[in-house]
């Protein structure tokens, strides 16, 4: 009998670790799909259809979605820790297929602290204005990957502009200082609704006088690389601490 239990035990745990490495390669396979799908959008070829193409999962107070089906969760009243949700990570989901659930985030997740994009095909400042609708977030990241618009120079100080009411707290790991809010500020402030209608940098820099463009772009590499050093200014010193919690 002892050895009948223990052959059964034995049998089921082979069956419970034959479902997980399953269930990870799903995962595996989904999220490849899904990446799959994107690069097609990206290039401007057919939308990919060979298998399930999205995936989602919650990661802590986290929730993780990959690939544009997974948007769906978001409306779906099988959800129910939508509560305990502070930060939702999007990857390989064009950022205009995100856009339409922007005013519905806040309802759906009111713990929600911060957003977080990867390979999402942002590339314009323009795109940029709906995080608005949001209408509240303590954090933003913007990788690198697949976000042409961290290339531009000045996309972080055009956020502070646009989502001035937010208030933020970080913006890809970085902590935001008053200097950091001021210099925003005055960069975008006199370029009035011209600053939310054009998209390129560049465009932004030419509508100003060249004093105020060198003093502005001056400022800026010098803020950068005091940031590079670890120097802080007087008003990162006076500003208040920031909690640790951060989007990966």
């Amino acid at each position: 009998a002892v050895v009948s239990t223990q052959s059964g035990h034995y049998g089921r745990g082979r069956r419970e670790s034959s479902k997980v490495e399953v269930l990870k390669e799903r995962r595996k396979v989904a999220i490849q799909n899904a990446e799959k799908e994107w690069e097609g959008t990206v290039s401007g070829g057919n939308t990919y259809d060979n298998g399930m193409a999205f995936y989602s999962e919650v990661d802590g107070e986290t929730l993780r979605l990959y690939g544009k089906g997974a948007l769906d969760i978001i409306d779906k009243n099988s959800f129910t820790n939508s509560s305990s949700i502070t930060q939702l990570y999007f990857k390989f989901i064009p950022y205009d297929v995100i856009v339409p659930y922007f005013s519905r985030l806040r309802v759906r997740f009111p713990s929600l602290q911060g957003l977080m994009f990867s390979f999402a095909s942002i590339s314009s400042l323009k795109q940029l204005n709906a995080l608005s609708a949001v209408r509240r977030l303590d954090y933003l990241n913007i990788s690198p990957e697949g976000n042409p618009v961290t290339n531009l120079s000045l996309w972080k100080y055009y956020i502070l502009y646009r989502l001035s009411h937010f208030h933020l707290r970080k913006i890809n790991d970085t902590d935001i200082s008053m200097s950091d809010v001021i210099l925003a500020e005055q960069l975008f402030s006199p370029l009035g609704e011209t600053a939310v209608s054009y998209s390129d940098v560049s465009v932004l820099l030419s509508l100003l006088p060249d004093v105020r463009r060198k003093q502005i772009l001056a400022y800026c590499e010098a803020a950068e690389q005091k940031k590079q050093v670890g120097i802080k200014t007087p008003e990162d010193r006076k500003k208040k601490k920031v909690p640790t919690a951060t989007l990966r």
